[in-house]
């Protein structure tokens, strides 16, 4: 709670910010922590209502629905960075307030999306988005990020990385060391997911490639999912990208 002579209303806040000559999106996008333009009342708010009222007026600060909290960072300087992240996930993961998603806990509220595309967008915040796609088994088999829990497995340059979310699902990130650019020929626009996906030749020789990483980067992970098998023969299921 704060005290009586640091109390600020949330109506004060919304108002102030909203009825500033200032155009805060403009501003803000992309912005310096050093230049960035601060209501003068912003740093009197406790810091969960802080963010909740962010959030709310994300389209006018220029926040993302799908936010890590290296974005939020501006708007929390009075805070440690390892202190904002405590707090970012606790508010996050409750899920009360916050209408968006945050990178790591993926609670959303308010925002009509699957989750396909909270994790799809979630891994694009980590990557460039033209530099993944989908791949291996959800690539090819019909409605398989139409799950309820789904489980998508992107091809990117970096390093191994498992985004897992209870409400969710899960996405991993296995690395290659191919060129993106040079297996465009082989890959689809999901327009849906927003990213690009590969025919079933090129799944398949990720799935004969990568199959032993993935299944050892989501042991590491703890992740249980079955992985079903694939070959040439006896996996091409109808309608399928490049059959």
């Amino acid at each position: 709670m704060l005290d009586n002579h640091h109390a600020v209303s949330n109506e004060q806040f919304d108002d102030e910010l909203l009825s500033s000559d200032v155009d805060f999106r403009a501003a803000n996008k992309g912005a310096s922590q050093e230049g960035i333009i601060q209501p003068s009342t912003l740093f009197m708010i406790r810091p969960a209502d802080r963010l909740r009222m962010l959030i709310e007026h994300r389209f006018e600060l220029g926040l993302d629905p799908v936010f890590t909290t290296q974005d939020l960072k501006p708007w929390f300087q009075d805070m440690s960075e390892t202190a904002m992240r405590v707090m970012v996930n606790r508010q996050c993961a409750k899920g009360e307030a916050v209408l968006s998603v945050c990178h790591g806990v993926y609670r959303v509220a308010h925002l009509n999306w699957t989750s396909a595309q909270i994790l799809v967008a979630a891994a694009k915040k980590l990557r460039n988005p033209s530099g993944l796609y989908l791949t291996m088994h959800s690539a090819i088999a019909p409605g398989s990020h139409d799950e309820e829990q789904p489980f998508l497995v992107c091809m990117t340059a970096g390093r191994d990385v498992v985004l897992k979310s209870e409400q969710h699902g899960v996405i991993a990130l296995k690395h290659t060391e191919l060129p993106i650019n040079e297996q465009k020929h082989a890959l689809g626009w999901d327009a849906r997911l927003g990213c690009w996906r590969a025919d079933y030749e090129l799944a398949l020789s990720d799935y004969q490639r990568h199959h032993a990483g993935l299944k050892s980067i989501l042991r590491y992970a703890k992740v249980s999912v079955q992985l079903p098998h694939l070959t040439r023969e006896a996996n091409r299921w109808p309608n399928c990208p490049g059959h």
